[in-house]
């Protein structure tokens, strides 16, 4: 994270611990989505969920903490964008103004995925839950789950924004505000797996980027597939659980804030710059501009 660090020196940083995202989680977010979290496992389902809700509801650039950016924030984010993606629509790299519509169904359908999943293993029904570590995380919170609920969302909005989610894009010009103002990057270079999104972020990611390093041996990938997999990716009896998950030292939540920011200040809504990771992720929130609508640059 040091060329972020550099490269964006307005912003401050605080860490989280596990618990701190939960109790970020609880206090704000819906009951579903408060559910879903408390069903997941994984310390990457928790990381696909959480970035959600941190942009959900407090708004920011998102970005995983092994993701490299060459680019400063302020250089290609456009003034007065309400949400900024790659063209592949990935989910290690995006920005969203708090409250965005496109994000916040997205963040439903994704804690439905999860809900219907625990169903799913409580019912027994071994032909519809998830049976390996791909799908029981890619398929259900992660980026293949993130992109069906965007193209879904747009759908349902109405709008066929530009990118990899549609088959057929329109104009955005007919669609509701603020998805007129939702920026895809079309700069981005190379491939859905190894991709520099806005031509400035590249995640260099243990399986698929071509990085020198193994996933660790916690890594959810290493698990085995089977019908009892989705047992090891899914709480069934979180929902009624009265105490939260146990404190992980190894995964922290990272929020970095401008100088007199509040607790929840949104890019969209005054001037201070945030950041935050869980895990391997990294959320970034940022509120400066003129207008308005504040910009994320």
């Amino acid at each position: 994270m040091r060329k972020w660090w550099q490269l964006n020196p307005e912003y401050e940083y605080t860490f989280y611990s596990d618990a701190a995202a939960l109790r970020f989680v609880e206090a704000h977010a819906a009951p579903s989505e408060v559910q879903a979290y408390r069903s997941v496992r994984m310390g990457a389902q928790k990381a696909d969920l959480f970035r959600l809700v941190a942009l959900r509801y407090a708004g920011g650039v998102y970005a995983d903490a092994d993701t490299e950016l060459r680019h400063p924030l302020r250089s290609f984010v456009p003034a007065g964008a309400s949400a900024v993606v790659g063209r592949f629509w990935g989910s290690e790299f995006m920005a969203f103004e708090p409250g965005h519509p496109l994000l916040a169904r997205a963040l439903q359908r994704v804690s439905a995925n999860v809900l219907r999943q625990v169903r799913w293993i409580r019912a027994g029904n071994r032909t519809a839950h998830c049976k390996s570590p791909h799908s029981c995380v890619l398929q259900v919170t992660g980026p293949v789950a993130l992109r069906d609920a965007f193209a879904k969302a747009a759908k349902a909005m109405g709008c066929r924004p530009p990118g990899s989610i549609c088959r057929v894009c329109q104009s955005m010009a007919t669609c509701p505000e603020p998805m007129r103002s939702l920026h895809v990057c079309t700069n981005d270079t190379g491939d859905i797996y190894r991709t520099w999104a806005c031509d400035a972020a590249y995640h260099w990611d243990c399986r698929n980027s071509g990085a020198r390093r193994r996933c660790s041996a916690g890594h959810y990938s290493k698990n085995r597939r089977g019908d009892e997999t989705a047992r090891l990716f899914f709480d069934v009896d979180a929902i009624n659980a009265t105490n939260g998950p146990s404190e992980r030292k190894n995964e922290v939540v990272l929020d970095v804030r401008g100088p007199g920011a509040g607790p929840l200040a949104g890019i969209s809504k005054g001037g201070s710059p945030s950041f935050a990771s869980l895990g391997s992720r990294a959320v970034a929130r940022r509120g400066v501009g003129s207008g308005p609508r504040r910009s994320f640059q």
